[in-house]
């Protein structure tokens, strides 16, 4: 693949290994910290954000805002900024400076609990969904334990079992993503797809599902959504383009100058039609 010349050529160009790239190109720095600058104003304003809404958390119990309706994925939040006009740096886990998210794929009865000490109840579809329809990790785990594994559990004899830690969370390295797109990324996942041939033993079998759904479910809701908003923007810049020319506008009416009252109402609109994409999509 064609990449930046200024970057040395490796195993990383003919296979996806970040770690190759990585040690190919990476230049240590041995000395000392005299390099490095203060924060900016800019910075500081924003850091003066993160400051107060901190401790409106630890005010609230820990909790500053819970969404208790959209089941935390990739890509189930729309953007989220601390100050958008000033950031650099973009990116937040959901829509909104330390709103937490909730991830009932480990277990729906813990989600419930949590969202009930902090005062609110989760989603009836949710709810329905996580109880009735889509089996989670901490049920899959406490159907294969044996009765004597429930046991020293309850007793509190063995700790660190797979109930309260392995929340069937896969992270993901995302550095691959910037380096060599999500095009070749799904490219890659799907030779691995085809090698992965032989005896259809029960392990091969379920490595064969799980390289598809990492296609299907993430990576291209990944490619999904990036060509969805790049879509969006260009066909909003279009009309917006062609009413100026049109109308003969020259002038710039801004949300800090005045919003119009159909604003929030698309607002709201545009919400509601994404929260309920992601209800039909677990369903």
């Amino acid at each position: 693949m064609e990449l930046n010349k200024t970057f040395i050529d490796g195993l990383w160009n003919k296979e996806i290994n970040v770690s190759d790239f990585v040690s190919k190109n990476i230049t240590p720095y041995t000395g000392d910290a005299s390099f490095l600058q203060g924060p900016t104003e800019r910075t500081k304003r924003i850091w003066d954000l993160c400051l107060k809404a901190l401790e409106e958390e630890r005010a609230n119990n820990g909790v500053r805002s819970l969404d208790h309706k959209t089941v935390s994925t990739i890509t189930s939040h729309k953007a989220g900024y601390i100050d958008k006009e000033n950031e650099l740096i973009v990116g937040l886990q959901t829509d909104e400076l330390l709103r937490r998210a909730i991830k009932p794929f480990g277990g729906i009865n813990v989600v419930a609990k949590a969202c009930r000490e902090n005062g609110v109840e989760v989603d009836d579809k949710v709810k329905d969904i996580f109880t009735h329809y889509r089996k989670t990790h901490n049920d899959g785990v406490f159907d294969v334990y044996t009765e004597e594994i429930r046991s020293f559990r309850s007793l509190g004899f063995l700790t660190g079992l797979p109930d309260n830690y392995a929340r069937g969370r896969i992270i993901g390295d995302y550095r691959r993503l910037a380096l060599y797109g999500i095009d070749r990324l799904i490219e890659a996942k799907q030779e691995d797809l085809h090698n992965l041939t032989g005896p259809m033993t029960e392990a091969r079998i379920r490595l064969r599902e799980e390289v598809a759904e990492q296609i299907k479910f993430d990576m291209k809701e990944i490619k999904k959504s990036s060509n969805d908003t790049e879509r969006n923007t260009q066909i909003l810049l279009e009309l917006i383009n062609g009413f100026f020319v049109i109308s003969e506008y020259g002038r710039l009416a801004t949300t800090e100058d005045i919003i119009a009252p159909a604003l929030p109402k698309a607002i709201e609109l545009v919400d509601t039609r994404r929260e309920n994409k992601i209800v039909r999509g677990l369903d």
